[in-house]
C-alpha cells in the first residue's frame, strides 16, 4: 500500500531530480512548501509540464500504477494541486487511492 509518506518523498525526489533541467527554479531548500505555481513560484507552463511528466514516470516505476497527474480534473479545482509540492504531492496521493488517473 502506498501512503502518503511514499508520494511525498517520491515528489521530493523528483523535485530535485529535475530541478538542475529546469534551472534551479523549484526551491528545494522549502521542502514541501516550495512554490510550482502562482505569485512566489518561478515555474512557467513548460518546466511544470516537464516535472509532472517525471513524476508520473516514477509513480509508474516504484509503485507500478500510471497515473495522469495533468489534466482537466485538476484545472478545474479551486485550490489547485500545482501550487506547492505538498499539494501536488496530497493530488498524486488522492489519485493513487482512487486508483485513476
Amino acid at each position: 500500500m502506498v501512503t502518503g509518506n511514499d508520494v511525498s518523498d517520491l515528489v521530493m525526489e523528483v523535485a530535485k531530480a529535475v530541478n538542475p533541467a529546469l534551472g534551479d527554479r523549484i526551491d528545494i531548500d522549502r521542502g514541501l512548501d516550495a512554490p510550482l505555481l502562482g505569485p512566489e513560484a518561478a515555474l512557467d507552463s513548460l518546466a511544470l509540464i516537464t516535472f509532472v511528466a517525471a513524476i508520473e514516470e516514477a509513480i509508474a516505476e516504484r509503485f507500478g500504477m500510471n497515473v495522469v497527474v495533468l489534466d482537466e480534473r485538476a484545472a478545474k479545482l479551486t485550490d489547485s494541486p500545482y501550487r506547492t509540492v505538498r499539494a501536488l504531492a496530497g493530488y498524486v496521493e488522492q489519485l493513487l487511492a482512487e486508483g485513476t488517473g
